[in-house]
């Protein structure tokens, strides 16, 4: 019998929560069915560590960049590369261009069952042809699978079926998060131990309110905010972050770019408690990395985010710094105590909800589903 094929097409490698929690997936993927498994990315790697896990898990990884060739070539290369390979499944992640174009080649090409992962509830920027687009496509998408009930409820209310909308939370290894066993970074960042660090992970997009981080930490009074914010990561605001550092002189002495990063858990280790200030998510991996590592979080409360960290961590409202720098503060002065026991609720509620074991053999068995329907399995 043939490896049954399977194509992701998402945006790029980047330190972002949806290619990290599809390393995880593809790491631990079934052997029956022995999936053939592609991922076609439309953008250069940001993080070559990411592209490489994929590589060592026995992926294949195409470019097809749109950032260097006209549009129609653009198209016309995805399409070519699609019918070529005849996959069974075409999996696109993320909304935008990888849902638009990903699937519009998919359909053109023939291929047989078209799926689809939205992870934001709200979506990015796109053209008014990509609007028309979006409910010709989803009328020919097998099967959705948000990772926030939020979204998926966006997703009925605009016009889906729900029996093909299903929740797929975001989960974690728990067994790779361990905060006994873990190193700290601290040393190699020249921070001492005693130092209180707070810190962000992910990549820098708008839609992660980077700036609005930065101006919060600046509302607080200094000598409530912590010694050190260590942020890691890549992407677009960058420059405008590293601008707004320049700008202020306790940013500067006190805040720490890493850039991209390799070990994740590491990162978290040499941390006191994570920051995101997004305007909008779907379920953050990089919360429920924290939360098993024993941190604690202050977060923005978007779509589901406010079940995750119930109990712990803080919320404050998006779009509202003033709101950001109370939580900032609450967290900084709240006793070790305390702040130890929102850590350690935070991995027990992980180990219970949202370990990769579970999540994993769900989202496989979604994919031999719809194979199963079609009469390909």
């Amino acid at each position: 019998m043939k490896r049954p094929k399977l194509t992701f097409v998402m945006t790029s490698f980047i330190i972002g929560g949806a290619e990290r929690q599809w390393t995880q997936y593809l790491s631990q993927r079934p052997q029956n069915p022995d999936w053939d498994i592609e991922i076609i990315t439309l953008m250069p790697a940001k993080a070559e560590s990411i592209e490489q896990s994929f590589i060592d898990s026995g992926v294949k990884t195409l470019l097809i960049d749109r950032t260097t060739t006209s549009f129609p070539l653009f198209l016309w290369k995805l399409f070519r590369e699609i019918q070529t390979r005849k996959p069974d499944i075409v999996h696109t992640v993320l909304d935008g261009s990888t849902a638009t174009w990903g699937r519009l080649c998919a359909l053109l090409a023939g291929v047989p069952i078209i799926m689809h992962s939205d992870r934001n509830l709200k979506s990015p920027m796109v053209t008014p042809l990509q609007n028309r687009l979006r409910p010709y496509l989803d009328r020919f998408t097998a099967r959705f699978l948000p990772n926030a009930q939020a979204i998926a409820d966006m997703l009925v209310d605009k016009g889906i079926p729900a029996n093909k909308v299903f929740v797929m939370p975001n989960s974690t290894n728990i067994e790779r998060f361990d905060p006994e066993t873990t190193a700290s970074l601290r040393d190699k960042w020249g921070i001492a131990q005693e130092a209180s660090v707070a810190g962000y992970l992910g990549a820098f997009r708008k839609a992660k309110r980077l700036d609005l981080l930065l101006e919060a930490m600046l509302l607080v009074p200094e000598e409530k905010r912590p010694d050190y914010l260590v942020m890691a990561g890549t992407g677009q605001e960058m420059d405008d972050i590293k601008s707004r550092i320049d700008k202020s002189d306790w940013l500067k002495s006190h805040c720490l770019l890493l850039g991209s990063i390799d070990n994740t858990p590491e990162f978290l280790k040499s941390i006191d408690y994570l920051m995101l200030m997004s305007d909008f998510e779907g379920l953050p991996n990089v919360v429920l990395e924290a939360m098993a590592m024993e941190k604690p979080v202050v977060a923005t409360a978007v779509s589901d985010v406010p079940t995750l960290i119930e109990g712990a961590g803080i919320l404050v409202e998006a779009g509202n710094p003033q709101s950001m720098a109370e939580g900032m503060e609450k967290m900084f002065t709240m006793p070790e105590l305390e702040r130890k026991a929102l850590g350690a609720f935070g991995r027990q509620k992980v180990q219970d909800n949202y370990e990769i074991s579970k999540s994993n053999a769900t989202f496989w068995q979604h994919h031999a589903d719809v194979m199963q329907a079609k009469g390909r399995l």
